[in-house]
């Protein structure tokens, strides 16, 4: 039986290590630096910044979707974000990754947004091609950009010094 359901801040272990699983795939456990204090701090409570869907088969753990919401101005109306998305590799092939898009869609629907983006690296073909299977599609034009922590730190530097 296939469950999925809103993750509770009882699963912030499974949720990690269904993280540790997506960074294994992508050859970035190097990276990894969060903690059960950060998946309920931020996850869980008034206002939460992400929101996270467990898919468990026969009650066991095979997946998880991250996401969270941001809003296209040039629509006027909110966009869910898929952050992360990972099914266990024994568990691929069985309509899991396919149930928990489908469930995403519905909440996108059902919150009244335009759409909903992801990021696939672009190495990842068989993600491509699921993706693509269920009508998504690359953005054409778009590329994305990133600013980590010590250039935001030196962009709020430059910027203050650049006041005095």
């Amino acid at each position: 039986m296939l469950t999925i359901r809103p993750a509770q801040p009882s699963d912030a272990g499974t949720v990690i290590e269904l993280i540790r699983g997506l960074a294994d795939y992508m050859k970035e456990t190097d990276t990894i630096d969060i903690t059960t204090e950060d998946i309920v701090r931020y996850g869980f409570g008034d206002n939460p910044i992400y929101h996270c869907l467990i898919c468990l088969k026969d009650d066991v753990p095979t997946g998880f979707a991250l996401y969270f919401y941001t809003f296209s101005p040039l629509k006027g109306k909110p966009v869910i974000f898929l952050e992360c998305f990972f099914i266990r590799p024994e568990y691929r092939r069985q309509g899991i990754g396919r149930a928990l898009m489908t469930r995403l869609a519905e909440i996108a629907v059902r919150d009244g947004c335009i759409c909903f983006e992801w990021i696939v690296l672009d190495w990842n073909t068989p993600a491509i091609e699921f993706y693509e299977s269920m009508g998504g599609y690359h953005l054409p034009g778009m590329v994305p950009y990133r600013m980590d922590s010590g250039d935001m730190a030196t962009l709020i530097e430059k910027s203050e010094s650049d006041k005095r």
